[in-house]
């Protein structure tokens, strides 16, 4: 389309004036803002009248004086309306019955191919609104997935395809009798061959493999268009945080004995990504102190941190502030200020003025009972008998270990929160105020969530919104 000025929009709108009305009102709501923020005017005013000069428009439109800038508004307001033109238009069509063939666009083209495999949205077409599956169509962006299990590619877009994908991404528009086809085949086998005789560790240490099998490589990367992709269709695992679960468990494990360096080189070895070594790294870190009570926020004593130096100074494997409960049975909610191995120790403060009485000498002597009837040494230390106090840290510190929990933390430390987002099945039972806004969740839903009975439901509490 050609650059647009005023005078165009004063023409359009003189030419037909209810067309152009029309064309005003069918701008999308989001279109309307982003054009007052971009511009500082509503085109719904043009509908009452249209400045015929840039003087007179400066004037209505005090915020769009420049004339280059009114140049460029009125060029945007007629590129956004011949796109809702084009969607309207579309709206007028039943994609559930068209031809494929029919379709150009390859990405509109697999999209609707992908609809017409389900049959979701056919069983259901009378709860779902147009507008939705016309979205889904033409503002979805087919996966590596679709595109290998698609076969509306034409001979003339496989040049594309490839390149993006490697030769696996238009086997299924190939007739499986074809020469090129079974030669693709047979190349994949022989790829896969290769690389079952490596184990997980080997298969994911990518410089090596490169470099030790430069020709393998090239041949991965031709069929597969990236090594990862290889290994993800042939063996079901990448470089995801997911599929690196086991050299992550041994990382945590190095996190552990010798902290983190050691686990950063690890995981680097290995080819995992910066953006997830600082992942894995930070989740360690909570795990390990927490499991430690490190990051507990129980206000301590100032000899209680004396000790805790001690401890961290000689590299001593203890935990602070723990619940009694989470290392003996008991329903009493004491906390242990520090346990070291088999050891108990409580600390207690005349200088920090804590209180005394009798009281708390009854629960010391409860917790002396709890801890003991459980197989635990109890020691029960203060700042006034010094020497006591350094014969208990250095017996503390002989026996001290690291339990064997503490390295079964990292079941999956990847493992994101839940999403927050409601399901796409559950959105289709809501009203007609709030519309499914993800293309993909109009004809995933089912599938996805495998929440049949949900369809039923739709049906009982949504009317028809087909337009």
């Amino acid at each position: 389309m050609s650059q647009k000025t005023l005078k165009d929009l004063v023409e359009f709108e003189k030419k037909d004036k209810d067309y152009f009305h029309q064309c005003i009102d069918i701008l999308p709501y989001e279109k309307l803002k982003s054009f007052i923020f971009l511009y500082g005017y509503n085109p719904q005013n043009f509908k009452k009248d249209i400045p015929k000069t840039i003087k007179q428009f400066s004037r209505g439109f005090p915020h769009c004086k420049n004339p280059n800038e009114i140049d460029e508004s009125i060029n945007t307001l007629f590129k956004d309306i011949e796109e809702a033109i084009k969607k309207e238009e579309i709206k007028k069509i039943n994609f559930l019955e068209k031809d494929l063939n029919e379709i150009d666009d390859l990405e509109h083209r697999i999209n609707l191919e992908k609809i017409n495999k389900g049959d979701f949205l056919k069983e259901n077409n009378d709860i779902i609104s147009k507008e939705n599956i016309i979205r889904a169509i033409f503002e979805n962006k087919p996966s590596r997935e679709d595109y290998i299990a698609s076969s509306v590619i034409r001979p003339e877009e496989f040049d594309y395809v490839v390149k993006r994908f490697g030769l696996v991404g238009i086997m299924s528009n190939l007739n499986s009798d074809s020469r090129e086809y079974k030669d693709i085949f047979s190349k994949v086998t022989e790829i896969q061959l290769h690389l079952n005789l490596l184990d997980f560790k080997e298969r994911v240490k990518v410089k090596e493999f490169k470099k030790d099998k430069p020709g393998l490589y090239k041949n991965i990367r031709e069929l597969f268009g990236r090594y990862e992709w290889a290994l993800m269709d042939l063996f079901g695992h990448g470089f995801k945080p997911k599929d690196l679960s086991k050299i992550n468990k041994e990382a945590y494990i190095l996190f552990i004995n010798n902290r983190r360096d050691d686990a950063e080189e690890y995981m680097r070895e290995y080819n995992v990504r910066p953006k997830h070594r600082r992942m894995f790294l930070s989740k360690f870190k909570k795990i390990y102190d927490g499991y430690r009570g490190l990051s507990s926020k129980v206000t301590t004593s100032t000899f209680e941190n004396h000790i805790r130096k001690i401890f961290d100074r000689l590299n001593v494997f203890y935990r602070r502030q723990i619940n009694y409960k989470d290392i003996i049975k008991t329903d009493r909610k004491y906390i242990a200020d520090f346990v070291v191995g088999n050891i108990i120790i409580e600390v207690g403060s005349v200088e920090d003025n804590f209180i005394h009485d009798e009281n708390y000498f009854r629960t010391i002597a409860d917790k002396r009972e709890l801890a003991e009837k459980a197989g635990y040494k109890f020691y029960f230390i203060d700042d006034v008998d010094k020497d006591y106090y350094k014969k208990t840290i250095k017996e503390a510190i002989k026996q001290a270990f690291v339990p064997k929990e503490v390295y079964e933390l990292i079941d999956e430390p990847y493992k994101k929160e839940r999403s927050k987002l409601v399901p796409a099945v559950d959105l289709l039972t809501k009203s007609l105020e709030q519309p499914i806004h993800s293309p993909r969740e109009i004809y995933f839903a089912s599938n996805k969530y495998k929440k049949r009975w949900a369809v039923g439901n739709m049906k009982k509490k949504t009317v028809s919104v087909n337009p």
